[in-house]
């Protein structure tokens, strides 16, 4: 039982040599381990600007939906009110093929949007 661990031993009781190498590898796992650290802090605050980012995209997707929902129903409501006044101007010249015009009017309205 006179033997001693070596976790028992201090480095003072080591070859002086093996000491600083101890002491050397110790330093640069401190260096990685603070470095570590470092890159953890910056996950969690990219993490968190994401967060942020994510909630501003989803309220600026809501609003551009309602917009552009708003958008075609003024548009619907032009060309539907471009083919009243037509009809209201010109109605000797109304005909099946008129009105399917105004349709077709609105569809490619929305087809360039």
């Amino acid at each position: 039982m006179g033997e001693r661990l070596w976790a028992n031993n201090t480095l003072d009781d080591w070859d002086p040599l093996a000491a600083d190498l101890h002491r050397n590898y110790l330093a640069v796992v401190i260096l990685y381990k603070e470095a570590c650290n470092g890159f953890l802090k910056q996950i969690d605050e990219t993490s968190e600007c994401f967060t942020g980012l994510e909630g501003h995209y989803e309220f600026v997707e809501e609003k551009t939906r309602a917009l552009q929902f708003a958008c075609e129903k003024l548009l619907q409501e032009q060309v539907t009110e471009t083919c009243i006044a037509f009809t209201c101007q010109h109605p000797e010249e109304l005909s099946a093929e008129k009105l399917d015009r105004c349709g077709n009017l609105f569809l490619a309205c929305v087809w360039h949007l």
